[in-house]
């Protein structure tokens, strides 16, 4: 068996790419790697057109198997470099396609499609979503012929295609109207650490909390006991178990790729999450919106209005990002999980593969070719690939790989201006700046400061199923998928993402102290160590070791 020995990473065209490594910690499996670039480059093409940003979409680059995205060009082919802004400036008012673009931006700014769409997600769309996934979780592929198990295998991927696309298609209604209050601050000179504390409470979804896990936890409470086990929890509420993992069991909760566990993977997390009453930051009192009367304080009198405008539109839409992520990616990724290693179990024992877990090292298709009868690839073939997936998965990407490509905002039209101008503010506060920062040091959310056992993710699905109540979560970066954990969580510390991140949204929803980008915290600080967690300072510190 050989892995890679190749660490370079050379841009994988021209452009600008970004490395996506909060998302994906590790190289991703091989049909991660056909699902996402299809479906992120359909699903951002439409917010783009919609609201009249100047690119056709956002393409993704594997380097290594890890992660890369960049703009397409809404016309021609990527670039280097970019025309001199006198150039820009004149082809932005006569070429048709930029002269289109234009007129979506200013008729978006005027509509703002953007609340009727986070309506009918609320209203319509994610119960659609929720049936469709509990139907296709209904089904049993442990019980079904090869055949079956085949077809099975193909509509779950099908819809979990779907379904990324879906989520990047909502990145227009859930950020741009974020953006647009982010821009608008950052002409009045504020920054968005001053402005993001104003949609503390606008994301439901990221406290992990909901109807069944509530239950549940009544329930748990109610009997007075303290369960160790799944078992326990059957016997105590068996009826509020059985609720709560058919909405929760197959969400992906370590990650997103094949190679993340589900929540149903990881038990000592559901008796955790069953034991702890979760944490709610605090309800402000009736009426009263002191982080807004705040941000109003630092804005001109003559502003104002459209301060409380952009606040209304983004606090209305803030929450889809995370709500839709369980629904359109979380859940649908993990019953494709659920499939895979069906079929992987079944060629394992047929001796088609050494393992089964590898059934995530290959692609659907050859999935499929597998179970109907197919010699290749073959078990040693497959078990070097998972061998080399691991070796690259250890590399560390670079933050950005070719030159840096920014459009120059004073050539485009007012609208369009505008829109640019919320995305390159969201692409900013997603972003981390740890590389300009010392060791454990980055942006604090929250106030105060926490103590606690330092729960280490350098692998997340190890470390989620260790974590207890009040523990300080020391990760690379969280995703939707870690919400649900992170609620009995006293502190997060993540080294990658900036003040928009997930772990950043988690840490205000759910009022934790948090530092956001801190440089070598998962290198650094040990596991089960003492650590405070100073969201003021922005600093971590190590107390004790064990």
């Amino acid at each position: 068996m050989t892995t890679t020995t190749d660490t370079t990473f050379a841009p994988p065209g021209k452009g600008q790419w970004m490395s996506l490594r909060d998302h994906f910690p590790r190289a991703v499996t091989p049909e991660y790697a056909l699902l996402l670039p299809a479906a992120m480059a359909a699903g951002e093409a439409i917010p783009f057109a919609t609201y009249g940003l100047p690119v056709k979409t956002l393409s993704v680059g594997l380097v290594q198997g890890h992660v890369y995205v960049t703009p397409e060009p809404l016309m021609g082919r990527a670039s280097n470099s970019l025309p001199p802004w006198p150039f820009l400036w004149l082809a932005a008012r006569l070429v048709p396609a930029f002269r289109a673009r234009t007129r979506a931006a200013r008729r978006a700014l005027a509509e703002r499609p953007w609340l009727a769409e986070a309506e009918h997600w609320y209203a319509v769309e994610r119960d659609e979503w929720r049936a469709t996934n509990a139907a296709l979780q209904a089904e049993d592929p442990t019980a079904m012929d090869p055949d079956a198990l085949i077809d099975h295998l193909r509509r779950v991927r099908a819809h979990a295609g779907a379904g990324y696309e879906r989520h990047f298609s909502l990145h227009g209604p859930d950020l741009i109207p974020t953006g647009l209050l982010l821009a608008r601050a950052e002409d009045w000179g504020l920054p968005a650490a001053a402005v993001l504390p104003v949609l503390a409470g606008s994301s439901p979804a990221s406290t992990g909390a909901g109807p069944t896990l509530d239950a549940l936890r009544a329930a748990v409470a109610r009997s007075g006991s303290a369960p160790t086990s799944v078992d326990d929890l059957r016997r105590i509420a068996p009826a509020e178990l059985d609720a709560f993992l058919a909405e929760h069991s197959w969400r992906l909760t370590t990650g997103y790729d094949l190679d993340a566990e589900s929540l149903g993977e990881l038990p000592a997390l559901i008796v955790h999450l069953a034991r702890s009453p979760g944490r709610r930051p605090a309800d402000d009192a009736a009426g009263a919106d002191p982080a807004l009367d705040e941000l109003r304080s630092l804005v001109p009198a003559t502003h104002r209005c459209e301060l409380d405008r952009l606040v209304a539109d983004a606090r209305a839409t803030f929450g889809m990002r995370d709500d839709n992520g369980g629904l359109t990616g979380a859940w649908p990724m993990g019953l494709l999980r659920r499939a895979m290693l069906t079929a992987g179990r079944r060629l394992a024992d047929a001796g088609a593969l050494e393992q089964a877990e590898h059934a995530i090292e290959v692609t659907v298709d050859e999935l499929c070719s597998l179970l109907a009868g197919a010699a290749s690839p073959d078990g040693p073939m497959v078990a070097d690939r998972a061998a080399r997936r691991v070796a690259r998965s250890a590399l560390v990407p670079p933050a950005q790989l070719g030159p840096t490509l920014d459009v120059p905002l004073r050539a485009l039209p007012g609208p369009m201006r505008l829109v640019s101008h919320a995305q390159l503010a969201l692409r900013d506060s997603f972003a981390s700046a740890g590389a300009e920062r010392p060791e454990l040091a980055g942006d604090g959310v929250g106030v105060g400061s926490y103590q606690g056992r330092a729960c280490v993710a350098s692998d997340s699905g190890d470390a989620l199923a260790r974590l207890e109540p009040g523990d300080v979560l020391i990760a690379l970066g969280t995703t939707p998928a870690f919400n649900m954990a992170l609620s009995i969580a006293g502190a997060v510390v993540v080294e990658e993402g900036g003040l928009l991140s997930h772990a950043a949204v988690i840490a205000r929803e759910l009022g934790l102290p948090a530092v956001i980008g801190a440089v070598g915290a998962t290198g650094q600080v040990p596991d089960g160590a003492l650590v405070e967690v100073d969201a003021v300072a922005g600093q971590v510190r190590v107390l004790a070791v064990p």
